[in-house]
């Protein structure tokens, strides 16, 4: 059976995302654009984007970083924990599950695929 994919390359020309509909199913170009926008986002910052992610909507702190280096990037204060029952009673010092304000909200451009990103007039 023919299918159809679409493939998101890096400027490196690596493959950054695959994604294959069989020829029956037409392909979704707002779930495509929100996968450029999450890896737009995530190649820049320390987050990863959650399941049903749209741009401003807040994200993951990236699991490597402790507490400790989550206070430094986003302020103390700037991220909440979500209770785990498997984090319960254990001195941590960083915990699974953390959401964050969207980092790139105030800001525009950059990126790893900065190329879809509008330019500004001058």
């Amino acid at each position: 059976m023919t299918v159809r994919s679409v493939f998101i390359l890096k400027p490196d020309k690596t493959i950054a995302l695959m994604m294959t509909y069989p020829a029956t199913c037409g392909r979704n170009f707002d779930e495509i654009l929100r996968c450029v926008d999450s890896l737009q986002l995530t190649s820049g910052e320390s987050v990863a984007t959650p399941v049903n992610w749209k741009k401003g909507d807040d994200v993951i702190v990236n699991f490597p970083l402790t507490d400790a280096d989550a206070d430094d990037k986003f302020g103390k204060g700037g991220y909440r924990v979500i209770d785990l029952p498997s984090e319960k009673g254990k001195e941590l010092t960083k915990h699974y599950l953390r959401y964050t304000k969207d980092p790139s909200k105030p800001k525009r451009g950059g990126g790893l695929f900065s190329m879809f990103s509008k330019k500004e007039k001058k």
